[in-house]
C-alpha cells in the first residue's frame, strides 16, 4: 500500500513539472489547442471554369462567366429620349411570348442604345408585352407599358436602371407626359379609366373615369390639358390635372388616334372604321371639319400620324395601304401614292424629310414636294420608326431580322445593330476544331473557333434550325430545320451547305456509330433515316421525337417524345416504347444508363433494362443533357433556373449558374470541353478544366507578411498574402494540414481537416495568437502585493500571480508596502518564471533582470522532469523485482 502511494505522488510530481515547465508534445513551444475537424461541402455557385462567353449578337469574345442580358426577340417599339439621346427598343407586343420546347418563354426586356448605336445595356422591366413607351422630359426618366401585366415601368434615365414598377388599370394602352405638372397619364383599355401618375414619387394621384375602352391621348401644350379618347365610342374626354373637365361629342365613333397639332392648335382624331379625320380647335373644344382621306384601314390596326414642323402638316398613312395623305386644317392637300403596305411613318426635322416603312422590308424617303426621293432596303419587317436629333438619323427596328437599321440624312444605311435571340445548339467538329451554332430565329448556323471563341463563318439554312449533330464518319455538321422541311448538310471542310434532304417538320438529330447512319426524329408520326450515301428511309410508330440517345452496348436507340413516351429503337429500325408519365425533353446514355430529363417536374430519370429504378432532382425545366467522360458525370441545361445541373454517381452534386435560358451543351471529346447554347442571350459559355476544381484558402488572424503554408492532396503551398488557390480533381475527398514557421507566436484553430470536394470549394483558416504563462513566485510578503506588466496591474494575496501573454518583449513592477522590484522579461516561446523576494529593509527601486527564452533560461524544469522520471522509471523495476522475489 506505501509502495503504491509513493507511485501516485511520484506521477502528481512529474505531472506539475510538465504544467510549470511549459513542456509539450507537440511542436517545439505550442500550446496544445483543440483541432476542429471541418467536412466542409462545396456551395457549387460554380462548377468547372468558364473559360469565356462569345455574344454572338456583337460577335464579341468575353471573358469569364459574362452573362449577355438576353435582348428584346422581335424589335418592335423604338422611343428616343433627346433627354439623354439613348434609343429604347422593346420586343414585338404579344408576340414575345412565345412556345418552345413544351413551355412557354417570356421576354421582359427593353434594350438601350446610346447615340452611337451600340448597344449600352437590357433592362428586365418585368413586362413581357410592351404596348407603349414615353419619356420624361423634365428628368428624362423612360416609362414602359405593359399591357398584360397591367403595369408601368420605371427606368432612370441618368443609369438605365429600373427604378419603379407602378400598379395601374387593365391593359394600359397608351401615355402621354404633361411637362406643366410632372404627371403621366396612362389610358387603361380594359377597365375604362385613365390612371394619372405623379412622376416625382411615382404614385397613382388619380383615376379618371371614361367610358368605352380608352386608347388614344394627346398633349396639349398651350393649355396643359390631355385628351383622351376610347374605342367604341364617340367622345373625345379632356382632363386637366387630376379630374375630368369635359367630354366633347364627335360625329364618328371609336377614335383610335390622336396627335395635336401646335401651329393651329388643333387635335387630328381618326376613326379606326371610317376614312376620315376629324379636327378639334382645342381653343373652344369645337368641331371644325370632317376631313375624307379616302384612306381605309380594313385590318382595323392603328393609323399613325406624324406632325412636319417645316409644313406644319399632318402626314397620314393606314396600315397595309398604299397611299399616304397630308392634311391641313380642313382638307387633303395631297396623296402620296405608289407606296405599298405602310407601317409607320416619322419626321426628320433636319432633312425637313419623311419616312415610311413598309412590309416588303423598305423605308421610303419623302422630300416636302412630296416626292419619293428614294426607297431605303432595310431589315425584314420594319416596324415603328423614331427619329434621334442627336445623330439625325432614323432609327428602324426589323422585327423579322432582329436588328434595327439606322438611315442617315442623306438617306443611306449608317449600320445596324443586332438584338435578336435563339441560339439553339452545338456541335462539335474533331477535326477541324471547330463549333457549330444554330440559331433559330436568324435561322443561321455559326462557326466560332472552338479555341478561340471567334466567329469564322455565318452560314444560311433552312427556317428555325434547332438540333445540329456532326459526323465523323464523313466530317459533316447535319442541321434539322423544323419549319423548311428538309436538313442541311454542312461540310466541315468547306463550311458551306453541300446538300439539302427533304424531311417534313425535321426536329431531332442522332448520329448510330454502329452503322453510320443519322437518325431523324420529327414532330409528326415517324422517324427517317439517312444512311451514308444519303438515301432516306421512313419508319412509323413514333410521334414528336425531340431527343434521341445511342446505346451502345446493346445496339439500341432511345427516343424521348412529348407524348410523354420512351420510344425504344432496335438495330432492324422496329420500335417499342413504354410511358414515363413525365414531359421529356431530352435523354442520353452513360454507364450502362438511360438518363431522361422531364422538363414537368424538374427531375432526370435514370432507366435501366427500360424501368424506372430513380428519379434525380435538377434545376427548373431541365432540356439539353450530356454526358461527358471527363469527370463521368451527367450534365443538365435547366432553362428554368439558369444553371447547369451536375449529376455524379446518380445524385445531383451542384450546379453552375449560367447565361439566359441554357439550352444545348455539347463536349469536345479530346479535352472534355463543354459549350453551352444560351437562347434568350443568343450566346455560347465555353467551359473548360472540366473535372477540375479550384479551391480557394482564405487566412484571417496573422498581421500582414508573416509566411504560412497549406498542404494539400501531398503538395505545400506556400504564401505572405492571406490567400492561396489551387487545382484539384473534384469529387474526392482530402486531408489538409496548415502550418506558419512563426509556430512559436500562431497556430491555426483548425490546423488539421478535410474536405470533401464537388466543385469549386473555400476553407477558411483562423490563426490564434498564443498565450504563454508568465508566474511570479514571491517570498516576504504577509498580505496583498501586486505586479505591473506593460501597464497592466495583477494583484493576489497568495505566493504566485500568474499572467498569460503573447510573444514579446515585457517591463514589469512587483511591489509590496513600500518595497518594490522592477525588471524585464522576453516570452519567446516558453512559459517564464520569476523569483520575487520582498525581504525586510528592502530600499525602494532595488532593480532585478529576468529574461527568459529558448535559449537563455534560468531555470532548468527538464532537468528535474529528467532525474524523476529516472526515480520513477528505478521504483517502478524495484517493485517488480520484489514481486518475483
Amino acid at each position: 500500500m506505501l509502495l503504491k502511494t509513493f507511485y501516485k505522488i511520484v506521477i502528481i510530481l512529474i505531472g506539475g513539472l510538465f504544467l510549470f515547465s511549459g513542456f509539450s508534445l507537440s511542436s517545439p513551444g505550442a500550446v496544445p489547442v483543440s483541432i476542429n475537424h471541418i467536412n466542409q461541402y462545396a456551395t457549387n455557385s460554380n462548377y468547372g471554369n468558364i473559360a469565356s462567353t462569345t455574344d454572338l449578337l456583337n460577335n464579341s469574345v468575353l471573358p469569364g462567366n459574362y452573362n449577355v442580358m438576353a435582348p428584346v426577340r422581335e424589335p418592335y417599339i423604338t422611343m428616343y429620349n433627346p433627354v439623354n439621346h439613348d434609343t429604347y427598343v422593346s420586343s414585338y407586343p404579344y408576340e414575345d411570348i412565345y412556345y418552345n420546347y413544351g413551355h412557354y418563354i417570356y421576354c421582359y426586356n427593353i434594350t438601350v442604345l446610346n447615340a452611337t448605336g451600340h448597344i449600352l445595356t437590357t433592362i428586365n422591366t418585368g413586362s413581357n408585352d410592351t404596348s407603349a413607351i414615353t419619356y420624361n422630359s423634365n428628368n428624362g426618366n423612360v416609362y414602359v407599358l405593359g399591357y398584360y401585366s397591367n403595369t408601368v415601368s420605371v427606368i432612370n434615365g441618368s443609369t438605365n436602371r429600373l427604378t419603379a414598377i407602378i400598379n395601374v388599370g387593365k391593359n394600359p394602352y397608351s401615355a402621354v407626359f404633361d411637362p406643366y405638372n410632372n404627371y403621366l397619364y396612362v389610358a387603361n383599355y380594359n377597365s375604362g379609366n385613365v390612371s394619372v401618375i405623379n412622376t416625382e414619387n411615382n404614385n397613382v394621384i388619380s383615376s379618371v373615369n371614361i367610358s368605352g375602352y380608352p386608347d388614344a391621348m394627346a398633349y396639349d401644350q398651350y393649355n396643359h390639358e390631355v385628351y383622351a379618347a376610347a374605342y367604341d365610342s364617340n367622345y373625345i374626354y379632356i382632363i386637366n390635372g387630376t379630374s375630368l373637365k369635359n367630354e366633347i361629342n364627335m360625329y364618328y365613333s371609336s377614335p383610335i388616334y390622336m396627335i395635336y397639332n401646335p401651329y393651329n392648335k388643333y387635335m387630328y382624331i381618326l376613326n379606326c372604321r371610317e376614312y376620315y379625320v376629324e379636327t378639334l380647335n382645342t381653343s373652344n373644344n369645337n368641331s371644325v371639319s370632317y376631313i375624307e382621306t379616302d384612306i381605309y384601314d380594313y385590318s382595323f390596326n392603328p393609323y399613325s400620324m406624324i406632325y412636319n414642323h417645316e409644313n406644319h402638316y399632318i402626314y397620314m398613312s393606314g396600315y397595309d395601304d398604299s397611299k399616304m395623305a397630308v392634311l391641313n386644317s380642313s382638307s387633303v392637300v395631297y396623296c402620296i401614292k405608289d407606296l405599298e403596305d405602310l407601317n409607320s411613318i416619322v419626321y426628320n426635322s433636319y432633312n425637313n424629310e419623311v419616312y415610311a416603312d413598309s412590309y416588303y422590308d423598305q423605308v421610303y424617303a419623302i422630300n416636302n414636294s412630296y416626292n419619293i426621293i428614294k426607297t431605303i432596303s432595310t431589315g425584314r419587317d420594319p416596324e415603328f420608326m423614331s427619329y434621334n436629333n442627336f445623330t439625325n438619323e432614323i432609327y428602324v427596328p426589323n422585327s423579322c431580322s432582329g436588328n434595327v437599321s439606322f438611315i442617315g440624312s442623306n438617306n443611306n444605311i449608317t449600320g445596324s445593330v443586332n438584338l435578336s435571340l435563339g441560339t439553339f445548339d452545338s456541335a462539335y467538329d474533331v477535326l477541324n476544331g471547330y463549333l457549330y451554332v444554330t440559331n433559330s430565329i436568324l435561322n443561321t448556323v455559326s462557326v466560332l473557333n472552338a479555341g478561340t471563341g471567334h466567329i469564322i463563318k455565318t452560314i444560311n439554312v433552312g427556317e428555325t434550325p434547332e438540333d445540329i449533330i456532326y459526323d465523323p464518319s464523313n466530317n459533316n455538321i447535319y442541321v434539322a430545320n423544323e419549319c423548311s422541311d428538309y436538313i442541311s448538310i454542312i461540310s466541315g471542310s468547306s463550311n458551306t451547305v453541300i446538300k439539302n434532304i427533304s424531311i417534313y417538320h425535321a426536329k431531332s438529330l442522332l448520329y448510330d456509330p454502329a452503322n453510320h447512319d443519322v437518325y431523324v426524329g420529327t414532330d409528326y408520326y415517324d422517324f427517317y433515316v439517312i444512311n451514308s450515301s444519303y438515301s432516306v428511309s421512313c419508319h412509323g410508330d413514333v410521334y414528336d421525337i425531340c431527343s434521341m440517345a445511342y446505346d451502345p452496348v446493346n445496339n439500341l436507340i432511345y427516343a424521348a417524345s412529348y407524348c410523354p413516351h420512351l420510344y425504344v429503337i432496335n438495330a432492324s429500325d422496329n420500335v417499342s416504347c413504354f410511358n414515363d408519365g413525365g414531359l421529356i425533353n431530352h435523354v442520353v446514355y452513360a454507364n450502362g444508363y438511360i438518363y431522361l430529363a422531364s422538363e414537368s417536374n424538374g427531375m432526370v430519370y435514370l432507366i435501366s433494362n427500360n424501368k424506372t429504378i430513380n428519379s434525380i432532382k435538377v434545376g427548373t425545366s431541365p432540356n439539353g443533357i450530356l454526358y461527358n467522360s471527363g469527370d463521368n458525370s451527367i450534365y443538365v441545361a435547366n432553362t428554368g433556373s439558369d444553371n447547369i445541373s451536375v449529376i455524379k454517381n446518380n445524385e445531383t452534386v451542384g450546379s453552375l449558374n449560367i447565361g439566359s435560358y441554357p439550352l444545348g451543351i455539347s463536349c469536345d471529346p479530346g479535352n472534355h470541353d463543354m459549350f453551352v447554347t444560351d437562347y434568350l442571350s443568343n450566346s455560347v459559355n465555353f467551359i473548360d478544366n472540366i473535372g477540375i476544381a479550384h479551391v480557394n484558402v482564405y487566412e484571417r488572424g496573422l498581421p500582414y507578411g508573416i509566411p504560412w503554408s497549406i498542404t494539400i492532396n501531398g503538395i505545400k503551398y506556400s504564401t505572405s498574402s492571406n490567400f492561396i488557390s489551387m487545382e484539384v480533381s473534384s469529387g474526392n475527398v482530402y486531408n489538409y494540414a496548415v502550418y506558419t514557421p512563426d509556430y512559436a507566436r500562431y497556430i491555426a484553430a483548425n490546423q488539421y481537416g478535410e474536405i470533401t470536394v464537388n466543385g469549386n470549394s473555400n476553407i477558411y483558416i483562423h490563426f490564434q495568437e498564443i498565450n504563454y504563462m508568465v508566474l511570479f513566485n514571491e517570498t516576504g510578503a504577509s498580505g496583498t502585493w501586486h505586479v505591473n506588466i506593460n501597464g497592466r496591474n495583477y494583484s493576489s494575496n497568495k505566493s504566485n500571480i500568474m499572467a498569460c501573454l503573447p510573444y514579446g518583449n515585457y517591463n514589469y513592477s512587483a511591489y509590496y508596502d513600500n518595497h518594490s522590484i522592477s525588471g524585464n522579461f522576453t516570452i519567446n516561446g516558453n512559459n517564464v518564471y520569476i523569483n520575487i523576494g520582498f525581504p525586510a529593509g528592502l530600499k525602494s527601486g532595488h532593480s532585478g533582470n529576468e529574461i527568459i527564452n529558448d535559449n537563455n533560461e534560468q531555470n532548468y524544469p527538464g532537468i528535474y522532469l529528467f532525474i524523476l522520471t529516472i526515480i520513477a522509471l528505478s521504483l517502478i523495476a524495484i517493485s517488480v523485482l520484489i514481486k518475483r522475489k
